[in-house]
């Protein structure tokens, strides 16, 4: 490869315009001989066409003819292997010369004779350096310090002379080179001490820090121990309370598993004792409403309606008829035994009596259901049967450990811990009946009422009201939503009784529970039951037949007389629940319950409807009635014009009951005690306009107003 190269490489300079060849070589070109080597045309040349060769020249010269066939004859037996042979040689001559005429080799000598030599001299004994340091200067890079690989490298053959060089002349070049450069600078006494002075200000500070550092590793190893001894006596508390929590997160993990699996039962049987005492309620509702169908019927019936045939059976309907008049019966008879028939009228009692048939049902199921509630945690382990070892464990935790208690939220976890057991217990319970159990009476109740409290036990003001509102939070947890579907399902407006007994058990709890506010989510849901609740029954209850005012006198027409007066007189009743709700309702609430819905719409026309046929006592009677039920506090707001005309038509009947009274026999003192009561009932409403213009034409302005009223 070597030789067809440097071959090429003839060629080409051949070509050149440069180079002018000794001898043309074209007329080889055409031979078909073989390539004539560079020997056989120097041998040709006209030159040594004269020259005389020795013996031994020509034996020289035959040994290396003989050589070259040896090689050609090689070549063509081996192939390419004298090439890489050839190159490899190459390579290894680059390497070599690379290694000889090194610039980084030949600088680092000159680095070191440079310092060998005497301060400010050069080999030439000539101050060349000023300005640098030695040492800034020896270690100096050099501009021709650099890596070159040998592939790159290509080194052309030096001529002959070169070759038979001393490499020494070499070094005298770099030499001279070097002696060109500046100075790294004058070193005397003076720079050398400051350099020390430095260093040894280096090592004074280095020493510094070093001590500051032992010093504060003495100081933080000092402190750790003290820890370590600090930690070593508290280990034994520590443990303690490192056992009492893992017991404690296993008691509460253990205490929600079981209630994952109790509260689905104890939701079911709270949802089927509400459902039995809805039935009861409902049915009767739906009695009522059959009765007072029935009744209306039978009045149109002697009025002479005409009215479509029923299709109900008349035996069903006679049935009824004899059942509600022997529960009139036997609650006419028990009042009398009670001696609380005054002040009574027919249609104010609550019909709520039950057939024995249904009570003995009701009472059946209610037992079996509050049999199963009592049963539900009978099959648990007595640290989970019931709230009293629930809120032992709490206790202990508060007492023991009360910074823990507050911080992992303890007064918010055993609220709703308890709501299961709390449910359990309150399976079938409601405040509107008779004879039920007080609130203050259930375990759940004692037990957390009784939380937290230990002889001796000192509390943080937190902790004390973390107790104290213990109570207060279950009740507005349990109680308040228990309440509400109570309510919704089984309280029955209509009824004097309930409505009282629920109004009592609401003042008790808004009073004495300071977490049943207004502004709570569960009180607004309960008191909106309440408020729907009376309107829908106001809506669907409260009936006010309308007869002719004047009916002749016979037996029919007194039916028609007693069925107006019922339905009246239960008006009231209802009026009077409805006011009974002022503790519980807000005023405005409670008077468009009472005001436009009841005594507007049913009373007052009921009242007017019976005017002709009712005597002025009887007027007068229903009138004061009606009257009393109103407090003085919505009286004190007439004089204003929408006030005035809520209670224009009841001042309207008033005055003309007043007037009919005075027209009357002035001898008769009945009517004359009559008018005096109808006067005092008036004076309530002094502020009406009717009233006024009453008292002015009557002069009874100082009797009503204590002076004259001016004009």
């Amino acid at each position: 490869m070597a030789r067809k190269r440097r071959e090429a490489a003839r060629e080409e300079l051949t070509t050149t315009a440069e180079i002018i060849p000794l001898e043309n070589t074209l007329k080889y070109r055409n031979d078909k001989g073989r390539l004539i080597r560079e020997e056989d045309e120097d041998d040709d040349s006209e030159d040594e066409k004269c020259q005389f060769y020795s013996r031994n020249e020509n034996e020289n010269e035959n040994e290396r003819l003989r050589r070259e066939v040896e090689a050609n004859f090689a070549e063509v037996e081996h192939g390419d292997s004298l090439d890489e042979r050839d190159d490899e040689l190459e390579i290894w001559e680059m390497e070599q010369i690379r290694k000889g005429v090194s610039v980084s080799v030949i600088a680092q000598y000159h680095r070191e004779r440079t310092v060998t030599m005497p301060e400010n001299c050069s080999q030439f004994g000539r101050a060349d350096f000023v300005g640098e340091t030695l040492e800034e200067y020896v270690n100096m890079p050099q501009p021709m310090d650099l890596e070159v690989k040998s592939s790159e490298l290509h080194v052309e053959q030096p001529p002959l002379a070169l070759q038979k060089r001393n490499y020494g002349s070499l070094f005298v070049q770099f030499d001279e080179q070097a002696s060109r450069r500046p100075f790294v600078g004058k070193s005397n006494f003076e720079s050398i001490h400051s350099k020390i002075k430095e260093k040894l200000e280096e090592f004074k500070e280095t020493e510094q820090q070093r001590m500051r550092s032992l010093h504060s590793t003495r100081q933080h190893r000092e402190e750790q121990q003290e820890i370590y001894e600090k930690l070593s006596q508290q280990k034994p508390v520590l443990m303690e309370q490192y056992n009492f929590f893992t017991a404690l997160r296993s008691y509460i993990v253990d205490l929600l598993d079981c209630l994952d699996e109790k509260v689905p039962m104890i939701d079911a049987l709270n949802k089927e004792s509400i459902a039995l005492m809805q039935k009861r309620t409902t049915f009767f509702k739906h009695r009522r409403e059959i009765d007072v169908q029935d009744q209306h019927r039978d009045c149109l019936i002697a009025l002479g309606s005409s009215l479509p045939s029923a299709n109900l059976q008349e035996s069903e309907k006679l049935t009824r008829v004899a059942e509600r008049e022997a529960r009139r019966t036997r609650r006419r008879l028990a009042r009398e035994r009670l001696v609380v028939s005054v002040g009574h009228h027919d249609g104010m009692s609550s019909d709520d009596e039950e057939p024995s048939r249904c009570i003995v049902d009701f009472s059946h199921l209610m037992l079996e259901c509050r049999e199963k509630a009592n049963a539900i945690f009978n099959d648990l382990n007595e640290d989970f049967k019931s709230i009293e070892t629930v809120c032992e464990r709490f206790s202990n935790w508060m007492n023991c450990f009360p910074s823990t208690y507050i911080k992992c939220f303890g007064n918010l976890c055993l609220p709703k811990l308890a709501v299961p057991y709390v449910q359990q217990e309150m399976i079938g319970w409601t405040p509107t009946e008779d004879g039920m159990q007080p609130l203050e009476s259930f375990v759940w109740f004692q037990q957390l009422i009784r939380f937290g409290y230990k002889a001796g036990a000192q509390h943080s003001q937190a902790d004390e009201l973390d107790v104290i509102y213990l109570v207060p939070n279950v009740v507005l947890k349990v109680v308040c939503p228990l309440l509400t579907e109570l309510v919704n399902k089984v309280w029955d407006p209509t009824s004097g009784k309930q409505t009282r007994r629920l109004v009592h058990f609401l003042d008790n709890l808004f009073t004495n529970y300071p977490t049943l506010t207004p502004q709570s989510e569960q009180v607004c849901a309960l008191v909106d039951a309440i408020y729907h609740r009376m309107d829908e029954t106001i809506s669907t209850e409260l009936f006010t037949p309308i007869f002719p005012k004047n009916m002749s006198d016979g037996k029919q027409i007194q039916m028609v007389l007693n069925f107006c007066e019922r339905q009246f007189w239960f008006g009231v009743k209802v009026l009077e629940n409805v006011v009974t709700l002022r503790t519980v309702l807000s005023e405005s609430a409670v008077k468009a319950l009472a005001l436009p819905r009841v005594l507007n719409s049913h009373l007052l026309v009921s009242l007017n409807t019976v005017c002709g046929n009712n005597s002025d006592a009887q007027i007068f009677q229903k009138a004061d009635a009606i009257a009393k039920l109103l407090p003085d506090s919505w009286l004190s707001e007439l004089g204003k014009e929408t006030t005035d005309a809520v209670y224009d038509s009841f001042c309207r009947t008033a005055v003309q009951l007043a007037l009919r009274l005075i027209k009357a026999n002035q001898n008769d003192s009945k009517q004359q005690e009559l008018l005096k009561k109808t006067n005092h009932l008036l004076k309530r409403f002094r502020l009406h306009h009717h009233v006024e213009a009453y008292a002015l034409s009557n002069d009874l302005e100082r009797e009503f107003y204590n002076e004259p009223l001016s004009h």
